[in-house]
């Protein structure tokens, strides 16, 4: 049955998940902490139909904080774009903001997401820096797990991009362009990725605006799976393959120069200063500047050839 519309809800704090109790376990112990309650937002928390403790652990937290606090709705169809959309239908506010479960707000994060609602924008994005629960690997780079972004302050979004883990959307147009696609991101523990981008051209094309709070960050986990070199392999790939199906204003053919043009830029420009040492680079193993080497290659790969 679906809730009565409160006209008063501005905001719903969206939590998708999906076996990953532990890390949802951090997310919400962070909300707890930072979040103050009030009556204008709401969180959600979409069960992407998991088999481990995730109902439970919701559970335990409305028993910490108030039943009402924390919403609990279950999504069967596997695949995060569902998660994403059901918290679309069942959201009773004018705004929705969509944060990882395995991420953790911090103690300004509510302050930074009300002062950016205050801005004219159809939609935002925050930015994100690493956490670990386990010691880092030595190879991996002390940058890795960290948003980079060019903004300085609240404005239009400019050349930075969406952040996955921290994005906010008004509910009425994301409702109008459709939801998320459900061809795009997560889908068990397959790496894809591209589904917020996808929203994020198809704004852009309606000339929508869509802002950035650099001021606005989560916390997000590097969790193990990324300490190995290979996952960071398929996921260059997957990034390609996602980015091949996004909505382009250029036709395939210019889309496809312009990434040739990419590709030599990298190999002329970039790859000397990483095998000579150069700038940031003199900081990174071996391994890594590999890493940096092969990317744009897979990238490609993932967009033109496996897409």
């Amino acid at each position: 049955m679906r809730r009565a519309l409160n006209k008063k809800l501005k905001i719903s704090l969206i939590i998708c998940t999906r076996n990953r109790a532990q890390t949802l376990s951090d997310c919400l112990q962070s909300i707890k902490d930072y979040w103050v309650f009030d009556q204008v937002s709401e969180i959600l928390v979409i069960d992407n139909n998991s088999s481990d403790q995730t109902n439970q652990i919701v559970s335990d937290f409305k028993h910490k904080i108030k039943p009402n606090d924390i919403l609990y709705f279950k999504e069967n169809e596997i695949g995060l774009s569902h998660a994403r959309n059901r918290a679309i239908k069942e959201s009773s506010a004018t705004w929705l903001f969509y944060i990882d479960d395995d991420a953790k707000i911090t103690d300004d994060f509510q302050k930074q997401l009300y002062k950016t609602l205050g801005f004219e924008f159809e939609a935002f994005t925050g930015t994100y820096i690493p956490y670990y629960i386990k010691e880092k690997p030595k190879w991996l780079s002390e940058n890795f797990g960290r948003k980079k972004i060019h903004a300085t302050d609240i404005g239009p979004i400019s050349i930075d991009g969406m952040c996955g883990s921290a994005f906010g959307i008004k509910t009425e147009i994301i409702k109008s362009v459709g939801g998320f696609p459900l061809n795009m991101g997560m889908n068990d523990s397959t790496i894809a990725y591209g589904e917020e981008t996808y929203v994020e051209k198809l704004l852009q094309l309606r000339n929508y605006t869509i802002g950035i709070n650099p001021h606005l960050i989560v916390e997000h986990l590097v969790d193990s799976r990324k300490y190995k070199f290979r996952w960071h392999l398929r996921s260059a790939i997957a990034m390609g393959k996602g980015e091949g199906k996004l909505p382009r204003s250029n036709s395939n053919l210019d889309e496809f120069f312009l990434d040739i043009k990419h590709l030599l830029r990298h190999i002329i420009r970039k790859s000397p200063s990483i095998i000579f040492n150069l700038g940031d680079h003199k900081s990174y193993s071996p391994k890594y500047k590999l890493l940096l080497m092969l990317q744009p290659f897979l990238h490609f790969v993932g967009k033109w050839i496996i897409s």
